[in-house]
């Protein structure tokens, strides 16, 4: 009887144990999942940057640019603001289609300009 009372009483303390450590381990994977939503936003929010060819600018001017921008948003109709959102759409479509038929003309051309098999895959 007492030998079933340690084993009782280890098991429930390997049970609390591991308990704790699975919601350590979920909160980290949530806390991970955050961040990697922040990096991913922040690098999409750099690539617009570049689209607009803004990034040649100094930091400082930028932030500047920006904020008078906000100024600007702030005050647009919500005509003005759908007439943007489409024609940033526009555009990223656009670039989606030209990288799309580019990555397929260069692999199409590279697997026609060689004669030798399959090694350009190398």
């Amino acid at each position: 009887m007492f030998f079933l009372c340690v084993i009782l009483v280890i098991f429930c303390h390997t049970l609390v144990f591991c308990h704790t450590n699975v919601l350590y381990f979920f909160q980290g994977k949530v806390a991970m999942n955050d961040t990697n939503a922040r990096t991913r936003k922040l690098i999409q929010l750099g690539g617009l940057v570049k689209i607009a060819s803004l990034d040649v600018l100094d930091t400082p001017l930028l932030l500047g640019l920006l904020l008078d921008l906000k100024r600007v948003y702030i005050n647009l109709t919500d005509e003005k603001k759908s007439a943007l959102r489409e024609k940033g759409f526009v555009l990223l479509q656009e670039r989606k289609k030209h990288k799309k038929s580019k990555y397929q003309t260069s692999f199409i051309n590279k697997k026609n300009s060689n004669n030798q098999g399959d090694e350009w895959l190398l």
